[in-house]
């Protein structure tokens, strides 16, 4: 249980980080990436239009109130290299000491490859970005465009939301992904339990059928192991066919008893645990126990303590029972099996006598085994 426990919680974490993570990076990568291109589109166009201004060293003709109009737009700034604010004209000559302005200044002062070209630099825990175009204008003295001033505009990223088609898209990815996950899980799942007990209960039969005289530990499981040792035990104490007539003679009760307590706790360990259909009658045909999956095969619910004849809905099923059991009391080891036809599907059943003395049948084992030809 502790080792299913542990690969439920691994799964469940992994498989959040894969549904959730994805859907947030995402998110967050495309509201950026709008923002930067609506704040670049706007710092073009405040450098654009403030550029025959600043060419003409007409300060009071530049104009930023069309770009701080634009939603989301935080502050547009106009300053020249030395960090004085030319605009808008209620910050006029202040200075600006923005820490992203004063280091792309910088950058732009030190290397002529900055010339010309917009910036833009996300500051994703402030929720903002903030975008940088240097304005150019003719320099008489170097016969060349120069930078002489910078737009600046911070555009916030805080209420902007995604499209419908763009959440879609995140979505069915996380959802892939969680889809093929839960495959994986499931199939170390089988492995890990269904399986093993799927194994042990064929080995069983086979050492039942006379084909080995135990069952051999297959799989590095703690529980699976302590099953196997039980088996293993009570498979022990079940005489052989080859056993003389002196020893079945001299057999005690006690030992007779024994062997029958192990066998049944076997038989009710193997009842509960197995995902196969099983169903245990005594020798009155009272059904003594039954597993889950009988219940789903067959629909007969609460009827352990019950006469199958009186619990079944169908009277075929009662009918094909009691044949099996007088056939299992010849059969030997190998039991007697016949095809039943259920709603899901036919399933051969086999009738196995239980008995802690040849010949003397203390219960009667009924396995359903689907056929799938």
């Amino acid at each position: 249980m502790s080792l299913l426990a542990i690969m439920f919680a691994v799964y469940s974490v992994i498989n959040l980080g894969f549904s959730v993570y994805p859907v947030l990076q995402r998110s967050r990568e495309e509201v950026l990436r709008q923002a930067e291109h609506q704040a670049r589109y706007i710092s073009n166009q405040v450098a654009y239009l403030n550029r025959q201004a600043i060419l003409e060293g007409k300060e009071a003709a530049l104009i930023t109130e069309f770009a701080e109009s634009e939603v989301n737009v935080k502050e547009v700034v106009v300053a020249n290299l030395e960090g004085r604010i030319m605009a808008p004209g209620s910050r006029l000559n202040e200075s600006y000491n923005n820490p992203y302005f004063v280091k792309y200044k910088n950058d732009l002062q030190r290397s002529q490859a900055l010339w010309g070209k917009t910036k833009a630099v996300r500051v994703s825990d402030r929720e903002e970005v903030y975008v940088f175009t240097p304005i150019m204008v003719l320099s008489k003295t170097k016969g060349i465009n120069v930078p002489a001033a910078v737009a600046t505009v911070i555009y916030s990223t805080a209420t902007i939301a995604l499209d419908s088609g763009t959440i879609m898209s995140v979505y069915l990815e996380a959802l892939f992904w969680s889809g093929f996950l839960g495959v994986i899980f499931l199939y170390l799942l089988y492995h890990v339990t269904h399986r093993p007990i799927e194994k042990l209960t064929d080995d069983m039969d086979k050492v039942l059928k006379g084909e080995g005289d135990s069952v051999e530990k297959k799989y590095k499981n703690e529980i699976i192991d302590k099953l196997v040792d039980t088996v293993n035990s009570a498979l022990s104490r079940i005489p052989r066919d080859g056993n003389s007539g002196q020893d079945n003679a001299n057999a005690g009760g006690d030992t007779e008893r024994l062997i029958i307590d192990n066998m049944m706790q076997t038989v009710e360990f193997l009842s509960q645990n197995s995902k196969h259909p099983m169903m245990l009658l005594d020798m009155e045909n009272r059904v003594k126990m039954v597993s889950e999956t009988f219940e789903e095969l067959t629909g007969i619910r609460g009827a352990v303590g019950e006469v199958i004849d009186s619990v079944s809905r169908d009277e075929s099923f009662p009918a094909i029972v009691k044949e099996l059991i007088g056939k299992s009391q010849e059969a030997g080891n190998s039991g007697a099996s016949e095809p039943y036809d259920f709603n899901a599907g036919t399933h051969n059943i086999r009738c196995l006598a239980l008995a802690g003395i040849p010949g003397r049948p203390e219960a009667y084992l009924f396995l359903f085994e689907k056929d799938d030809n």
